[in-house]
């Protein structure tokens, strides 16, 4: 039974998560040895993670001349989902995400999704750099001020009786560095760029989008570095 059982070649088989020695010799002794099913899992999940590699590589590759024209696309993507979601700590996490994703896609062989994901890590990556490059105060709350300046723009709006003002205050007056300041009426003698004026103010800060997806001038003035907007009571 020994000397038979030394001679036949056993072959191991894995089914189920249950491992099976069989011998090729009649009447050799069989034993049976399971297998963790964890192990029998991981290898399903590998094969799974294989084929669908193996699929988006072969539908990556059929669109490998169509790329170029999908670069532009990712990279303002990003630069949106910087400006949709509203909270840094939000934008820090997707771009970490994004770049996790681009290293994954790098390391399973997948360069033509690796390139998209991390054009749109570097979108989001723009958008903070031209935020931060404008950073400037704003201001925090109602107030009713008296302040002098030099007028950097007038823009004329006769269809509403308006003209408003680009104005930069004076240093020293604890207000933002540029705010718009709407005067009700015509344009009052000697009010043009270059001016200086002198007058008293209700200034707020620039209103935000009233509700979700509207516009948003809080988000247009940082940009355009107007750190407040107000009426001015009286005429200059």
């Amino acid at each position: 039974m020994l000397a038979a059982f030394a001679r036949g070649k056993a072959a191991k088989v894995v089914s189920g998560g249950v491992a099976r020695l069989t011998s090729r010799t009649p009447g050799a002794v069989q034993t049976a040895v399971p297998v963790p099913t964890a192990l029998a899992r991981t290898t399903l999940g590998e094969r799974l993670a294989e084929r669908l590699a193996e699929r988006l590589g072969a539908v990556l590759a059929a669109e490998r001349e169509a790329l170029p024209l999908w670069l532009p696309v990712a990279f303002a993507a990003g630069i949106a989902a910087w400006f949709v979601l509203p909270r840094a700590e939000q934008r820090l996490a997707a771009a970490l995400l994004l770049v996790a994703l681009a290293a994954a896609a790098g390391l399973a062989r997948l360069r033509l999704l690796a390139i998209p994901l991390l054009l749109m890590a570097a979108g989001m990556g723009t958008a903070a750099w031209r935020s931060a490059s404008v950073a400037h105060p704003v201001l925090a709350e109602r107030t009713i001020v008296g302040l002098t300046g030099r007028v950097e723009s007038v823009d004329l709006r006769p269809d509403r009786d308006q003209v408003r003002l680009l104005l930069a205050p004076d240093a020293g007056s604890g207000l933002p560095p540029r705010l718009r300041l709407t005067l009700r009426g015509g344009v009052p003698a000697g009010i043009a760029p270059g001016a200086r004026i002198a007058v008293r103010a209700a200034l707020a800060p620039p209103a935000a989008a009233a509700v979700p997806g509207g516009y948003d001038f809080a988000r247009r003035a940082w940009f355009a570095g107007i750190g407040a907007t107000g009426f001015a009571l009286g005429t200059p």
